[in-house]
């Protein structure tokens, strides 16, 4: 999702969600085809990270995820992420 590509963003205001002083952002999609109607998102202003989303579709769905507890750089090593490609599957890099 390339935000500023695709949506239009506006500031609505401050809140604090937990202990943690956010900014709230309303991003309106700049496409009539998109499946959103319109996203919020409260960003932590200390942190930068996302603590809430939430998002209305175009059946009037309204969905929030919150983002309670976040651990960051706890040492795992790449080794613990491996992908093994099954034998009857075939990959195509796009890079």
């Amino acid at each position: 999702m390339n935000v500023p590509e695709n949506y239009s963003a506006t500031i609505l205001g401050k809140e604090k969600i937990g202990n943690h002083s956010t900014i709230i952002l309303k991003l309106l999609p700049k496409s009539k085809r998109s499946n959103i109607k319109w996203m919020k998102i409260w960003v932590d202003e200390e942190e930068w990270l996302m603590r809430q989303v939430q998002l209305q579709d175009v059946s009037d769905n309204l969905t929030t995820y919150n983002a309670d507890a976040l651990s960051l750089n706890k040492g795992l090593t790449d080794s613990q992420f491996t992908f093994q490609t099954p034998d009857s599957v075939e990959v195509i890099d796009l890079r």
